[in-house]
């Protein structure tokens, strides 16, 4: 898909405006529009601004300081509009045109056991649970979700597998009841390897990182952080599961998703912020946001993606994986920006014309 070439030229000089702030000497009238778009760790190259032009996206990972850290950007342009994108946010079964996920389902509030009953043990954890030890899984679990599983699951009966997928469903729908009472003191102390890792703890370390959208809305910041408290003006929330394929494991996770519609300046903004909540695999923490932001004047809007995740180190875990992990980040984020931007334009196209 192609712009026309005015829309081209004028694309190529609004994004080099926008991003002047994040250079020496930036254009103080325009800094208030960098957080919409990418971080202060990264900027858009020349040839960035010109594959956006050419109305495809962008998605990078960027080096942080951080070893554990997994940071990813995406931009690319859209011809929608903000109550699109806010429908579109709101519906999680969209992502099932990706081939990597294998179920995926909106939590009702409050959760119940039925929220769950599509979400089958995996395989390959199935037989990881068999020989879990507190301080030696393969499965994400806090302690007490590892013994209950030693415990009450009696792995010589032929019925193992159903008792043991039922507990874990149970375990699930409990955790998520308890995080909506609860918030972030809710979360999981993971404790499947020898040091134990305290997801809120991850959670906090990254929203401190997180700028760009967080700092343009800070009362979504603080609601993320005091959940349930402080919920901001006309913010929607919801809890949903996935069960995707991610390399070498099939990985559970449930998402916390707050969305906000806005008018900031001149600048009418949607945006989603997901925050993983649990994942059974290779994650300890995870925070995303998405930006839909329609600019003055006309033009087709943007859409911006940012993922700060923290990544299991446990010893064992290679640098090899890292590397991979990251890799997989990256396309699962260019995958996820263009199925979103072809659905928001397809939704566009199926509208009445205007009279």
């Amino acid at each position: 898909m192609l712009y026309e070439p005015a829309r081209v030229g004028a694309a190529t000089a609004l994004l080099g405006l926008l991003l002047a702030p994040l250079q020496a000497g930036g254009h103080p009238a325009i800094r208030s529009a960098r957080p919409f778009f990418v971080p202060r760790e990264e900027s858009l190259t020349e040839d960035d601004v010109r594959t956006i032009d050419r109305g495809r996206a962008v998605a990078r990972v960027v080096e942080t300081w951080d070893r554990s850290e997994v940071m990813a950007i995406g931009v690319l342009r859209v011809r929608s509009s903000a109550d699109q994108a806010l429908d579109r946010l709101r519906d999680v079964e969209g992502r099932r045109g990706d081939g990597e996920v294998l179920a995926i389902q909106r939590i009702a509030t409050p959760p119940t056991l039925r929220d769950f009953s599509d979400l089958a043990l995996p395989a390959g954890d199935l037989s990881c649970l068999r020989s879990c030890r507190v301080g030696d899984c393969d499965v994400r679990m806090s302690g007490e979700w590892i013994r209950r599983f030693r415990q009450e699951i009696d792995w010589s009966s032929p019925q193992h597998r159903q008792a043991a997928g039922d507990l874990f469903r149970e375990m699930l729908s409990g955790y998520a009841r308890s995080y909506l009472a609860h918030g972030n003191a809710a979360l999981p102390v993971y404790e499947d390897a020898q040091e134990p890792v305290r997801a809120a703890e991850n959670l906090d370390e990254l929203l401190r990182r997180f700028d760009g959208p967080l700092d343009t809305i800070p009362e979504l910041r603080r609601y993320l952080t005091d959940f349930p408290q402080g919920r901001p003006e006309g913010a929607e929330d919801f809890l949903y599961w996935v069960k995707e394929r991610l390399w070498a494991h099939v990985v559970v996770s449930i998402n916390h998703v707050t969305l906000l519609k806005r008018t900031i300046g001149s600048h009418r903004v949607v945006l989603a912020a997901s925050k993983q909540i649990y994942a059974s695999h290779y994650f300890d923490s995870a925070l995303r946001t998405t930006a839909f932001v329609e600019e003055p004047g006309g033009g087709d809007p943007w859409l911006v993606f940012v993922s700060r995740t923290r990544t299991d180190t446990r010893p064992g875990f290679t640098w090899l994986q890292r590397i991979l992990i990251r890799r997989l980040v990256c396309v699962r984020l260019q995958k996820q920006m263009v199925m979103m931007r072809d659905g928001l334009e397809a939704r566009t196209r199926l509208l009445p014309a205007e009279p």
